[in-house]
């Protein structure tokens, strides 16, 4: 649950222990549905214009090319053996394997051939007993290794009926050891035309390039190595600037990519756009490295948060709600952050980083002092450690707790989920205005936290028995 600076209250919509989160099938056909989250509506007098925007250009993932690819997964997940097979989509990171995976997933052939479609990236025991008897189609993204995938081959029943496992990784071993039965799908490069097609959606949607700006604006796709990480990337870097030759060949003249062989050669990019933010920009970006990667985050808690952190400016011309939201469509706007929900009403409901971006997030936000993050366990940490006023720890409570540091005004702590409750005193975060502990939190972890003055925003993502009073 989540307590805010206006008492705003929220309760989980998952389980710690056991997530089980199931992407409700868009048909008729499929009824079958685990998790469904459903919005109460605010009603709003007269339109959003900064949610209009969003969704009109921003909602729908553009795919360019895979043509031939896409028939051939869909022939794949459609046709052949009864029993249950797994069709793999490998490559290096930037190269649009969740973005093809995807597109297939909601193939319009793809939704009448299955009973369940379902995205799992936590798999529970319940999943078994939910697909026994269906022809399901499930969808699983970013594979690491084989381990993983024997940790939850288990949930999946094989009842001679045609259902498919569609899965991605970084890795090509894995994807053959896995299935050694059918290759994975090795996803290629664009080609040259593909990422000018590309580049040229982003920028100009359904309006014609230019003349004067083709030739280089051919140059600088070139450049992106047909990856369309990197195309998107530099499309948002070449929105935010004129478009004029002579800005352009500048921006080309900065990409010296020679070859792209893995997630290293992206960040030179990455710090291409990031140059090119606003000042205002820049805290707000990096602010996504105290999320887990590939979380999903709610539009509404981010405002909160960036309000509470002062990154959004008091005007007494536009609201603070308008001002959060028009941040964070810019942000998404220059292909930086993706949208992951809409709301009913309009506007964007969740949203989440690329894994490439959040780890230059991570990077970044140490490198600037932005905020402090580390996972080793170790208290006996450098002085530098303590002069950060943000803190994300990826350890035990009992462990942050012993390195408490009276600078810090913002702390989030993912511990490792035991399913056990955590204590943790705030006695050595005295000054924090915000907390957001990922586990659950026994009582006694705030008898002595009466003192906390200056917290304004409290995120629990767990069980805890009862609210204290103090707050």
């Amino acid at each position: 649950m989540i307590f805010g600076q206006k008492s705003y209250l929220s309760h989980t919509r998952r389980n710690i222990t056991k997530e089980t989160k199931l992407v409700k099938d868009q048909l008729e056909e499929c009824h079958a549905t685990i998790v469904r989250e459903v919005e109460v509506p605010i009603k709003e007098q007269t339109p959003n214009p900064v949610r209009q925007v969003v969704e009109t250009t921003q909602l729908d993932e553009v795919v360019v090319g895979f043509d031939e690819e896409t028939d051939l997964l869909i022939d794949q997940l459609t046709r052949g053996p009864k029993d249950l097979d797994v069709v793999s989509i490998v490559g290096m990171p930037g190269l649009g394997k969740t973005t093809l995976a995807k597109k297939v997933y909601h193939d319009e052939n793809i939704q009448h051939h299955f009973d369940v479609k379902a995205n799992e990236k936590n798999p529970a025991d319940a999943l078994w007993k939910f697909l026994k008897r269906k022809r399901y189609l499930l969808y699983i993204d970013d594979i690491w290794s084989v381990d993983t995938w024997d940790d939850l081959r288990g949930c999946f029943p094989d009842d001679n009926n045609g259902s498919r496992i569609l899965l991605t990784s970084r890795l090509s071993d894995v994807g053959s050891e896995i299935n050694p039965d059918r290759a994975p799908l090795h996803l290629r490069a664009l080609f040259e035309n593909e990422s000018w097609e590309l580049m040229k959606i982003k920028l100009f949607k359904e309006q014609t390039c230019p003349p004067d700006l083709s030739k280089v604006g051919e140059n600088i796709a070139r450049k992106c190595q047909g990856l369309p990480l990197l195309v998107i990337l530099v499309a948002g870097v070449l929105s935010g600037i004129s478009k004029n030759e002579e800005s352009w060949r500048k921006i080309a003249e900065s990409i010296n990519l020679n070859t792209v062989t893995s997630a290293k050669e992206c960040l030179d990019v990455i710090e291409l756009s990031y140059k090119h933010l606003p000042d205002n920009l820049k805290p707000c970006l990096l602010y996504f490295a105290s999320f887990r990667e590939d979380e999903e985050i709610s539009s509404t808690n981010l405002a909160w948060l960036r309000t509470i952190e002062g990154f959004i400016p008091n005007t007494e011309a536009k609201s603070v709600e308008f001002v959060a939201e028009s941040l964070l469509n810019d942000l998404i706007g220059r292909s930086l952050i993706m949208v992951g929900k809409k709301r009913s009403i309009g506007g964007v409901r969740t949203c989440h980083i690329h894994d490439v971006l959040h780890d230059f997030c991570v990077t970044k936000a140490k490198e600037e002092k932005f905020m402090q993050l580390t996972s080793n366990g170790k208290t006996d940490l450098p002085s530098s450690f303590y002069e950060n006023r943000r803190l994300c720890i990826d350890h035990n409570l009992y462990w942050a707790e012993r390195i408490g540091n009276l600078q810090v005004r913002s702390a989030f702590f993912r511990p490792p989920k035991s399913g056990s409750q955590e204590f943790f005193d705030l006695e050595n975060f005295k000054l924090v205005r915000v907390l957001q502990m990922e586990c659950p939190v026994s009582d006694s972890s705030f008898q002595r936290s009466k003192d906390q003055i200056h917290l304004k925003y409290l995120g629990i993502k767990g069980y805890v028995e009862s609210i204290p009073s103090w707050i």
